[in-house]
């Protein structure tokens, strides 16, 4: 018997008294371990449209998701029994390398598939230490994102791409971020200054703020050494 079986075999009474039957057991070792190690990525899921959610995530081999209404499974895609209005706190637990909304989202039928715009909230990136890409897309209701960027990410491309309510203040560190690519873009109501962006190592920046008709603040510190496109309010 491994070390991981001993640790589950160990605590799965006391887990079993406080839980009842929220855990798969054939998920049940490898949430343990996760549970013990590591900081859930958290996102806060309201029933605005639809009751279904499918998470931009592809590795979910590796990962453990408790939707925060009595389930946890590794499946990605999820349907809560709740009325419209309902909110549940989504802890993803495990290493994954991308949140990529972009990537489920090639056509608008999509948004109606993938359900993007029930996520209002992210609230922790958490201790995954893969995560390298990070956007929102399509999430036209997301308000809140942490202040700060996981150390490993490197591509904020299409980040707030149609997120037409978010308007917070960031303050992020993006010394390593290579690609700033529509970040902004269609984000209509976002009109905060980015005095703490820094682009040194940025190469993309094409489209960063098009369509973002409220933001006015001046980027002249941004460094384009790097750069290769930096159009910012236009495609071409």
């Amino acid at each position: 018997m491994d070390l991981l079986e001993k640790k589950a075999k160990k605590i799965q009474e006391k887990l079993n008294n406080e839980f009842g039957s929220l855990f798969v057991e054939k998920y049940l070792y490898v949430f343990v371990d996760l549970f013990c190690c590591f900081d859930p990525f958290i996102l806060k899921f309201e029933a605005i449209e639809s009751t279904t959610i499918s998470l931009p995530i592809k590795n979910n081999d590796t990962i453990v998701i408790d939707w925060g209404d009595g389930e946890i499974n590794n499946e990605i895609k999820h349907i809560y029994n709740c009325n419209f209005g309902d909110i549940f706190e989504i802890k993803i637990y495990g290493d994954f390398e991308c949140f990529d909304c972009c990537q489920f989202y090639s056509t608008n039928q999509d948004r109606f598939i993938n359900n993007f715009y029930n996520i209002t909230k992210i609230i922790q990136y958490g201790s995954n230490n893969l995560l390298k890409k990070i956007n929102f897309f399509g999430c036209v209701n997301l308000i809140s994102v942490p202040t700060y960027l996981p150390s490993s990410a490197i591509d904020l491309s299409y980040m707030f791409y149609s997120c037409g309510k978010f308007n917070e203040k960031l303050i992020f560190d993006t010394s390593n971020i290579i690609d700033m690519s529509s970040m902004f873009s269609y984000a209509t109501n976002f009109s905060q200054s980015l005095e703490t962006f820094k682009t040194h190592n940025v190469e993309h920046m094409d489209m960063m703020f098009y369509k973002a008709f409220n933001f006015k603040h001046s980027v002249s510190h941004f460094d384009f050494s790097k750069a290769t496109l930096y159009c910012f309010m236009s495609d071409v």
